[in-house]
């Protein structure tokens, strides 16, 4: 019979630091971590050897794809510790620290957090380490939620939200229809509807003198894009006072492809 071997423990007097911040934390900025992680290292006399960051990453995301926790791991050598300023810095996907975790334990390294919260071996800490854990992934599911509801009510207001779409723009809290770009828009539907392909569109819009909001010649992807439909909602578009029908649109400036050679639709390319 054979029996698992328990893996011999590293330095527990030595540790390898790991902070995260995302894109919406206020407080706990790296600099915020990185002290309350030196004082807990020099009240319990624990040498940090590396600190690693990373920095935008939301707490949800998988661990083998941050690179700032990927050198932690890499850097760990005899270190027996990787330590954070609290559980929900290290993931908050309950999944992926039970991943971690077992990871860890392989080695002989433990996680734990400059907090001192759960940080006991015994089944109350494991107990309240599953509790924190869960903690966090709901206040992930709440952000999310209320996310959500904030755009959805937004959109019931007829306010504007995320990037103003191809043929709009944004007059304070509205969409309206910006004639010139719907000028655009109108004929490379037009050109499109005659049969002729996007890459052929973006050609003839370029050859009529129509250029992208940057001021280039429009691209085959910028023109995919723009033929995608209009925001949802009609109360978050207020229409302009004259605005081009697509029928009305010139389309000579693409002759389309002959029927005895039909050109393949490239929208795909």
């Amino acid at each position: 019979m054979t029996h698992r071997r328990t893996p011999k423990p590293a330095d527990q007097t030595r540790a390898v630091a790991y902070i995260r911040v995302s894109k919406d934390d206020q407080e706990l900025s790296p600099e915020a971590q990185r002290a309350g992680i030196a004082r807990w290292a020099l009240q319990r006399g624990v040498q940090v050897t590396s600190w690693h960051v990373d920095a935008g990453v939301h707490g949800d995301s998988a661990c083998a794809s941050r690179p700032g926790l990927t050198a932690a791991l890499a850097a760990l050598g005899v270190a027996g510790l990787l330590v954070a300023l609290r559980r929900d810095r290290v993931a908050r996907d309950p999944f992926e620290t039970a991943l971690l975790e077992r990871e860890l334990g392989r080695r002989g390294v433990r996680l734990v957090t400059a907090d001192g919260v759960s940080d006991e071996q015994t089944p109350e800490g494991a107990l309240l380490r599953t509790v924190l854990d869960g903690i966090a992934a709901f206040e992930v599911a709440s952000i999310r939620r209320r996310t959500r509801e904030a755009l959805a009510a937004k959109r019931a207001r007829g306010e504007v939200y995320g990037k103003v779409p191809f043929g709009f723009r944004r007059e304070g809290n509205r969409l309206v229809e910006d004639e010139s770009e719907q000028a655009t828009l109108a004929q490379a539907r037009a050109l499109h509807a005659s049969g002729i392909s996007l890459r052929r569109v973006a050609a003839g819009l370029s050859s009529a003198g129509h250029v992208s909001r940057g001021g280039r010649p429009y691209s085959l992807s910028a023109v995919h894009a723009m033929m995608q439909p209009a925001p949802v909602g009609s109360s978050a578009v207020a229409p302009a006072s004259a605005s081009r029908p697509p029928e009305a649109a010139d389309t000579s400036a693409v002759a389309p492809a002959s029927s005895s050679q039909p050109e393949t639709n490239q929208a795909a390319a």
